[in-house]
């Protein structure tokens, strides 16, 4: 894997306390018992490597129904990812995974930004799976 330098805002993704992000196929949240609230949690990191602030940030997950996002609240991990992040600059997001039914799920933790320097918005993402049984 090579890096090439921006002078743009660059974001990658990947599971909290490491991982090797979409590189390693999608997340397996593993199987959780269907239509049982609250489901399982798992938080993920955004790292802005490019040189410029990513804002407004936004994330959603592609299969609602299953898997859910908000900003980490998590006291022992970096903040939760709000409207802006800096270079250099780390913050969380929490994904749930609560099936509502037996089968299994296939989504992406997406995250959309955009930086100073305008043109089309850029995302990033991450491949989720879960079974519900």
């Amino acid at each position: 894997m090579t890096a090439t330098a921006t002078n743009r805002a660059q974001l990658s993704l990947n599971e909290s306390g490491g991982g090797c992000g979409e590189a390693c196929g999608p997340y397996p949240f593993g199987s959780w018992a269907a239509g049982t609230p609250p489901g399982v949690q798992r938080d993920f990191t955004a790292f802005n490597t490019g040189a410029l602030d990513a804002n407004p940030l936004s994330w959603m997950t592609g299969d609602a129904t299953a898997f859910g996002v908000v900003p980490s609240t998590s006291p022992a991990g970096p903040p939760g990812c709000t409207a802006v992040l800096t270079p250099g600059s780390v913050c969380a997001l929490t994904v749930t995974f609560h099936p509502p039914a037996m089968t299994t799920y296939n989504s992406a933790l997406i995250l959309n930004y955009s930086d100073a320097l305008g043109g089309p918005g850029s995302s990033v993402s991450r491949s989720l799976t879960g079974t519900g049984n």
